[in-house]
């Protein structure tokens, strides 16, 4: 068989049937028409009243060569259909996000503290000016954003039109929000949850300048019932890949009510969250670190996805049985049971 397919173009080499047991058809079908023919033979309806040196010459209509019969082609139309069914393929179908982009959840900090001026002009305008880099690099990826304080809150679910989005950002101010304190584990988990629904890894990008204390060991709990419930449904969808994008400068000391910025707690809870921490750069040099981790976090999936689909082209062999089926249907020929 091997030295068969060497013969055979490449992409032949991973020839192989889907459903191997429909072949079964294949002998059946030889059977059947072996028994047609042996139950309408003249020599075996003589032959025990015939001496057989005397059969052969009194048998009159004797068939002489091949010819096309009804038997014969229910015969060929049997043996296809065992065949299309078998599944024949040689091809591996790309699996449904391999013409995707990464789908991006953008999780913006909108506490008080982002109104410092450590990072000129504030932290929350040099925030919005790296989504708006960000989108520009996606160039029409699907990206949500959501924005949370002491709650989280959706501003516009996934979508592609990356002008609308930039006119959302634009508007985006601390005060939006009326609820006190941060809860950075409830716009993760969100964040999460919008993501699960999507059939295509995705990513969740936090740009905050601080995390509370509680948050790591919050996120955890969920990680670990959520764990629990993808194993007990045996569920293979990949867990997005997650971002904490510091937003402040250490460099600077803060002035009047600003919050001083502290990156090695925002590098514990990323790693905390099996996540990556991204600093905040004054060039475009970060926006694209971004990016590539995004990417590269479809591209790990795509990889190490197990669910290999092949391309089933047994339906090609649906043409040849139906004009064997039609062929039926001539005047004058009958299948003689």
């Amino acid at each position: 068989m091997s030295e068969f397919l060497s013969l055979l173009p490449a992409e032949w080499a991973e020839f192989h049937f889907l459903r191997p047991a429909w072949l079964l058809l294949l002998p059946l079908a030889i059977a059947f028409y072996w028994a047609l023919l042996e139950r309408h033979s003249a020599e075996r309806i003589w032959r025990g009243v015939i001496a057989p040196h005397l059969l052969n010459h009194l048998t009159l209509n004797r068939a002489s060569g091949w010819r096309l019969e009804p038997r014969l082609t229910m015969t060929l139309a049997l043996a296809l259909a065992g065949f299309a069914l078998a599944g024949p393929t040689w091809q591996r179908e790309p699996p449904p996000f391999v013409e995707d982009r990464a789908p991006l959840i953008i999780a913006l900090d909108l506490s008080p503290s982002m109104n410092s001026v450590d990072v000129q002009p504030t932290r929350l305008i040099r925030a919005k000016q790296k989504i708006r880099d960000l989108l520009a690099l996606r160039q029409g990826a699907r990206t949500a954003l959501i924005v949370y304080r002491g709650s989280a809150h959706m501003v516009l679910p996934l979508t592609d039109d990356g002008k609308i989005l930039v006119s959302y950002v634009d508007l985006l101010e601390t005060n939006l929000l009326p609820h006190d304190g941060k809860r950075t584990d409830t716009a993760l988990l969100f964040a999460d949850a919008m993501l699960a629904k999507d059939p295509v890894p995705g990513s969740v990008v936090l740009l905050t300048d601080s995390v509370e204390s509680s948050a790591a060991a919050r996120v955890q709990a969920a990680d670990n019932a959520r764990n629990v419930n993808e194993t007990r449904h045996r569920e293979l969808a990949s867990s997005p890949r997650r971002l904490v994008w510091g937003i402040g400068s250490e460099s600077m000391r803060p002035t009047g009510k600003a919050t001083a910025f502290n990156p090695d707690s925002l590098i514990d809870f990323a790693t905390s969250i099996s996540g990556t921490y991204v600093p905040l750069t004054l060039d475009n040099d970060d926006v694209v670190s971004v990016q590539r981790k995004i990417d590269s976090h479809l591209e790990q999936a795509r990889a190490s996805t197990s669910a290999v689909r092949w391309r089933d082209a047994g339906y090609w062999l649906l043409w040849p049985i139906v004009l064997l089926a039609g062929l039926s249907f001539r005047r004058g020929w009958t299948v003689r049971w």
